[in-house]
């Protein structure tokens, strides 16, 4: 199979030849049918990778930090080898795909082959045409809400699924089963992202929000804030953004800090907004500073971008602000228990863990209550992935989702199998009880 995978010490992607994963317990072997590119997290990912050592010294003092304090507890040649060792180990790219189940490992219980699903995470999810995921970082694609016409030819809405609809008889329809297209499901992580981010503002019907940031993420949060009664006023520095969300539930648009002052001094009557989403990625700390200048007393500010937190203690002293730094897509994303150990948390203690945000995305995606189709910019093949990477590098034209295509598997899709894949399935479906001679290391 092949993969993305991109060198932490030089920052250079290749386009790898890998052996298919092989499944085990607990996780899922997903053909992957398209993948997400996050352009603002991948692109930092990659600019970091191609600073020198000075740069990225500079860029992550708390890994410097680690690393002297290795000094201190092992010395410096173990230190110091063990730094290379992490910059020379591949960084497979890419955290949020959609596929089918192609096999399944034992213990796993909510899966089956040929499940349509979308799945989720750093290392488990990438730009690969297989990846091997825990149970627990996988959501079956649900079927999608469409309009349908009936017998007597009035429109109606059906909702596709096995048990039908009890004021809407499937006889009195003429539908085909649909569900969401891969492509749509491949926003997984980034909506679950943005959802946990909403849920961590403790938005109320009729409040007012601001987003500070309108990518990919801010986008999706418009449309759930605006679908949940609320009254969003965003911020970024692409009116092509603000008025792209201006077109999908937000009321009024800023493209700099101070129109955002100004836009929010005149929604609220001066008083300030209920709380402020900051999905924006900056270095500097203005982001947080504006934040606390529009929220009202007492309000909630939420930072899930990449932005600094040095708290301006006079605001949030004087309007006794809250601050909460959103965790990815929700709980369990870095608890080995959970991903790994397939242990999911019960409902009544974790009501909204990663999964099931991003079961719920794709829920209100699928009833058309949001929409990330206009969000897509490009669609690659998959084996021109480095093309995609190179003009999202180059920034020479604007763009903000692009998605990965992965063929369908079948004739085509064995005959595009290397052949050491397909020795390596021969060799494990061998059924004779005799020696097998094999190699090990693939170089």
């Amino acid at each position: 199979m092949k993969q993305l995978i991109q060198s932490y010490k030089t920052g250079e992607i290749r386009l790898v030849e890998l052996p298919r994963p092989g499944v085990k317990r607990g996780f899922i072997l997903v053909r992957t049918r398209a993948s997400l590119v996050s352009v603002g997290t991948e692109r930092h990912m990659v600019e970091m990778a191609k600073k020198s050592l000075i740069g990225k010294a500079l860029a992550r003092p708390d890994l410097v930090k680690q690393v002297l304090d290795k000094v201190k507890t092992e010395g410096f040649v173990e230190a110091y080898r063990q730094a290379m060792g992490r910059l020379d180990a591949p960084v497979p790219l890419g955290y949020s795909a959609a596929g089918v189940v192609e096999e399944v490992g034992p213990g796993v219980h909510g899966f089956s082959v040929g499940d349509p699903v979308a799945v989720t995470g750093s290392g488990y999810a990438g730009h690969a045409e297989h990846n091997l995921v825990p149970e627990l970082l996988a959501v079956k694609i649900p079927k999608a809400q469409e309009m349908c016409e009936w017998e007597n030819g009035e429109m109606g809405i059906k909702q596709d699924d096995e048990k039908g609809d009890a004021d809407f008889p499937t006889s009195l329809f003429n539908h085909s089963s649909t569900s969401l297209s891969f492509e749509e499901a491949a926003f997984g992580a980034l909506g679950g992202i943005a959802l946990e981010a909403v849920r961590m503002a403790r938005v109320q019907l009729g409040d007012r929000v601001a987003v500070v940031g309108l990518g990919l993420i801010g986008q999706i949060a418009i449309q759930l804030l605006a679908s949940a009664g609320c009254h969003v006023i965003g911020m970024d520095i692409s009116r092509e953004k603000v008025r792209m969300a201006l077109e999908h539930g937000m009321e009024l648009g800023a493209a700099s800090m101070d129109e955002l002052v100004l836009a929010v001094r005149e929604k609220t009557i001066n008083q300030g907004v209920d709380s402020v989403i900051i999905l924006a990625a900056s270095k500097s700390n203005e982001p947080l500073e504006v934040a606390a200048e529009v929220a009202r007393e007492r309000g909630v500010i939420v930072a899930t971008g990449l932005v600094p937190l040095d708290i301006p203690r006079r605001p949030f002293y004087e309007k006794e602000l809250e601050l909460v730094v959103s965790r990815a897509w929700g709980p369990g994303m870095y608890d080995e228990s959970y991903a790994q150990g397939g242990r999911d948390y019960p409902l009544a203690y974790a009501r909204w863990t990663a999964q099931r945000n991003v079961a719920e995305f794709l829920d209100q995606l699928a009833k058309g209550r949001i929409s990330v189709k206009h969000l897509i910019s490009y669609r690659f093949p998959f084996e021109n992935a480095l093309s995609a990477y190179e003009m999202i590098l180059k920034g020479e034209e604007p763009f903000l989702g692009v998605i990965l295509e992965y063929p369908e598997e079948g004739i085509e899709g064995e005959k595009r199998r290397s052949s050491m894949d397909r020795k390596i399935i021969v060799l494990k479906g061998s059924s004779e009880k005799k020696a097998v001679p094999g190699t090990i290391g693939v170089g």
